[in-house]
């Protein structure tokens, strides 16, 4: 089936790479710029490669390097400006630190890679606010640590997914979309209401899917958590609902589910039962194709099971 055959990873390049043939070698030493403009030279593979984050440890074993890294979990430890980046040079002397920005290129990324390479430590920035630009990152960084056959892989098969996935939606109406990502609880009664913002990756990952978010706040704050009021969302309606981040506390019969919401049912998304729960590992790099699928068809379930969506179209 065409569907199993995308979940489970398959495509038109696995065919076209025989087991017989070489992987190709990246060829060092190599020159690269990332995302901040800042240009590393690797004479050869970085051995130790530190990273600081879980989305950072899934990108890489993504494109091959399971085990391929160490991940040091010491954001907040200590006071001073840059304990962190010290702490990776003093401590753990990498080869190479990779720093994964989501959401939006952060300054401050930018300023720790600055510094590390003040302190002689190759760092590389990835830009990863956007899937397509992820497919860019999974092409450079499987480069850089001599993985250009997985990488390629992977990239090729989230890109397809991505092209597929626009070329099924663009005749379609878009929906409006309301995205709860927290609540404030006060007294068993739910205060304020926490929407997922614009510039997030989900975000973009629902305008690809056919969704326009009903939350324009573009704050760059906390684009994960922004304060939204009830009387906002009842005017603008939405036709669908997504709940995500705060699933267990509804599982702790902390608060009422958004169907039980006596305040709520006159709204269409209600109405219309097109309320979806995202399971807690949605948005995680190994999940994106199946995650940016499981938004299409929660749309516009008339694509459900659509040849068209799940693989291209052979000659």
């Amino acid at each position: 089936m065409l569907l199993i055959c995308l979940l489970a990873g398959c495509s038109t390049y696995d065919s076209a790479v025989s087991s017989d043939t070489p992987s190709p070698k990246t060829p060092y030493p190599i020159k690269v710029s990332d995302a901040c403009g800042l240009e590393i030279n690797l004479a050869k593979k970085p051995d130790r490669i530190v990273i600081q984050s879980q989305w950072e440890k899934e990108f890489i074993e993504e494109i091959g390097g399971t085990g391929e890294y160490i991940l040091f979990e010491g954001k907040g430890i200590g006071g001073a400006d840059h304990e962190t980046e010290r702490r990776i040079a003093t401590e753990l002397k990498p080869d190479l630190v990779i720093i994964m920005s989501q959401a939006y290129l952060l300054e401050g990324d930018c300023k720790n890679a600055r510094y590390l390479l003040s302190l002689g430590i190759h760092t590389y920035v990835s830009d990863q606010s956007t899937i397509k630009k992820i497919t860019d990152e999974m092409i450079i960084i499987g480069n850089i640590l001599n993985h250009q056959s997985e990488a390629s892989r992977a990239s090729e098969q989230l890109r397809s997914t991505v092209e597929l996935v626009e070329k099924a939606v663009a005749p379609l109406q878009r929906k409006t979309v309301y995205w709860e990502n927290n609540i404030f609880i006060e007294f068993g009664e739910i205060k304020q209401y926490y929407a997922l913002g614009p510039i997030t990756l989900e975000d973009e990952m629902l305008k690809l899917a056919g969704g326009n978010n009903i939350t324009h706040n573009d704050s760059m704050m906390n684009p994960y958590n922004i304060s939204i009021k009830l009387d906002d969302i009842i005017m603008a309606n939405p036709s669908h609902i997504l709940i995500s981040g705060h699933l267990e506390k509804q599982s702790a019969g902390l608060y009422k589910k958004i169907q039980e919401r006596p305040e709520w049912n006159n709204l269409n998304a209600v109405k219309q039962k097109q309320v979806l729960e995202l399971p807690i590992l949605f948005g995680s790099v190994s999940s994106l194709r199946n995650d940016l699928i499981m938004l299409v068809e929660f749309l516009h379930p008339e694509l459900k099971g659509n040849a068209s969506l799940y693989s291209k179209q052979e000659g």
